[in-house]
């Protein structure tokens, strides 16, 4: 059987692919940079070609089109062979698109990208819509291909959008722009045009008022809160029916609780997807009263003494720690640290000496934290999680809040931060009083 189709990668992505072309009679080639025993079975799969590791000259043999996995490395020398051989590189995102005829949200953001698709799901559903979030948070869009949907509500990394051909889309919105992945991207320049090319499509382009001062064009609409002036936007209104009282967001009688400022940004993100959808503001509210915020985000796993242990182990950057660190406010003990990212802690040195009494540094970046901060805090350093714990147990008394909020990637021991939030949550039922 002649072979059209080379996936690259072999992860939860290029095995969602895999599994569509075999469903409609197509085998595939596969490649994956790691070995095969990192790999459980292709069983199951065995009909296709695979590479793992290494790869010969026929591995490009009759290809036509190379679909991308997200993680895959931009600069592989498979890459610049592929493209001298002018073939055509699409994302798992790129075949969803050519395939699915129902409306698409397409959202992205450097934090807060799965809460807001999940929450734009469940307003969707309540509202007896048929709408599925899926991309960046786990869900691969290709699996929903069969299901019929009113709404794909597709959350994008850069990392997706890098490689991305077809940014169409009916509505866009940018949650927020901060410093990441600039081991991946060249500069903060790079990576905030790759975040602003979700716009290059003809739809509804919304996005956060902090970012007005960047590129625009006249079709783009703005959410946001202006603190000095006590107003919420709604795509470039001010709202009279939403008020804003200590951490509760008021409307006509509803009243929906939030944590922090970053918490009622992404409540205002999704409201503005829902207004120009021309949505009942007061009906989504009321539906966010009974919103499950995702695990690993904040996430209070237990209060016993009057101290609150939090797992914020998806904060895998300074800007997610920071606000963590702005919504409790005081009386904090830190965990922070994990595997080296090129980013700049210090930037995290006021937030740290305004709100945490005490500092645990863990994982492998710990003496990079600590030559960037400058803090007059009291600092341990743990050699793994159950000693930080243990430190933070140690120390914790009335009143105080613990939270893991490592501002790091977690793959110095873990496998991801889900597992990495796991191994915390686990040690602290175990250990603290």
């Amino acid at each position: 059987m002649i072979i059209k189709t080379l996936i690259l990668g072999f992860g939860i992505t290029g095995k969602s692919c895999l599994k569509y072309f075999n469903s409609i009679n197509e085998v595939c080639r596969v490649y994956d940079t790691r070995s095969e025993e990192k790999f459980k079975s292709i069983e199951g799969y065995e009909q296709n070609e695979f590479y793992f590791n290494h790869y010969n000259n026929s591995i490009l043999h009759g290809i036509k089109t190379v679909i991308i996995s997200p993680g895959f490395e931009l600069n592989h020398p498979l890459i610049n062979e592929i493209r001298n051989n002018d073939i055509q590189i699409q994302t798992d995102i790129d075949l969803f698109k050519s395939i699915y005829d129902g409306k698409i949200i397409s959202v992205t953001g450097t934090n807060g990208k799965t809460t807001v698709v999940n929450m734009l799901e469940k307003i969707l559903r309540d509202s007896d819509k048929r709408a599925k979030a899926c991309g960046n948070n786990g869900i691969p869009p290709i699996n929903l291909i069969n299901e019929e949907l009113d709404y794909a509500i597709v959350e994008l990394s850069s990392y997706q959008l890098e490689y991305m051909t077809n940014k169409s889309s009916d509505v866009s919105i940018i949650l927020n722009i901060t410093d990441d992945h600039l081991d991946r991207h060249k500069n903060f320049e790079e990576y905030s045009k790759i975040k602003m090319s979700i716009f290059d499509n003809d739809g509804k382009k919304i996005k956060n008022i902090s970012l007005k001062n960047s590129i625009d064009t006249d079709d783009v609409v703005y959410f946001g809160y202006n603190d000095d002036l006590s107003e919420i936007i709604i795509n470039n209104k001010v709202t009279n029916d939403l008020h804003i009282v200590g951490e509760k967001l008021h409307c006509d009688g509803v009243n929906l609780d939030f944590v922090g400022y970053h918490s009622l940004q992404n409540i205002l993100a999704v409201l503005s997807v829902m207004d120009y959808l021309k949505f009942n503001l007061k009906k989504c509210i009321t539906s966010l009263t009974t919103f499950v915020h995702p695990p690993h985000r904040i996430e209070l796993i237990k209060k016993s003494n009057n101290i609150s242990w939090y797992n914020d182990s998806k904060s895998t950057n300074c800007d997610s720690t920071y606000w963590a660190l702005k919504s409790l406010r005081k009386n904090v003990i830190l965990i922070m640290g994990g595997s080296t990212k090129k980013q700049n802690f210090s930037k995290l040195s006021k937030i740290i000496d305004d709100t945490v009494k005490i500092l645990i540094v863990t994982g492998k970046n710990s003496k990079e934290i600590l030559s960037d901060l400058k803090v007059s805090v009291k600092i341990y350093e743990a050699i793994d999680m159950t000693d930080a714990v243990e430190i933070a147990n140690s120390h914790a008394i009335k009143n105080d809040s613990v939270i893991l909020s490592p501002a790091s990637p977690s793959f110095d021991f873990y496998q991801d931060y889900k597992h990495r939030g796991n191994v915390f949550t686990n040690t602290v039922l175990k250990i603290a009083d």
